[in-house]
């Protein structure tokens, strides 16, 4: 099962930075592929065996898939699987402080079924390169939340 990591340092409390991990209508400020005001899973804070309401809100998730919260740990983590017909896909998001900021390392493992396995290299390289883009709007969004609001 290949399995693509990234990590930011982002400059910025837990709480805050697992705020923008956890509440639906954040993540579609720096997920690529969501719209500015679609809903993951609905309004409110994720929890564990949340659904989407609309799988197609998922960056990366496919017609006919069925992403579903699968842990969820406040200010630490949040792991949700997505299947589809041609993988199965466990993404997790990790947070914790190192040197007085906060740490998110997303982790993505998948598995492919059955001929989808013959384009594991081409999307292994396509979903690392997002990861990490994908962080680091985390961390620019964050960081230049944190420093209006200190002005």
């Amino acid at each position: 099962m290949p399995t693509s990591i990234a990590t930011v340092q982002i400059d910025a409390p837990m709480g805050e930075v697992f705020r923008y991990i956890s509440t639906p209508h954040l993540l579609s400020q720096w997920v690529v592929g969501l719209e500015p005001g679609q809903r993951v899973g609905g309004d409110g804070e994720v929890k564990l065996g949340m659904r989407s309401a609309d799988p197609a809100q998922i960056s990366g998730a496919p017609p006919g898939s069925d992403p579903e919260i699968t842990a969820f740990e406040p200010d630490q983590s949040v792991m949700m699987r997505i299947e589809s017909a041609g993988f199965i896909m466990h993404t997790r998001f990790h947070l914790f402080e190192s040197s007085g900021k906060t740490a998110v390392r997303q982790s993505v493992k998948l598995s492919y079924k059955k001929w989808f396995k013959l384009f594991a290299m081409i999307t292994n390289r396509s979903v690392q390169k997002r990861i990490e883009q994908n962080l680091e709007r985390l961390k620019k969004l964050v960081e230049d939340g944190a420093a209006a609001a200190a002005a």
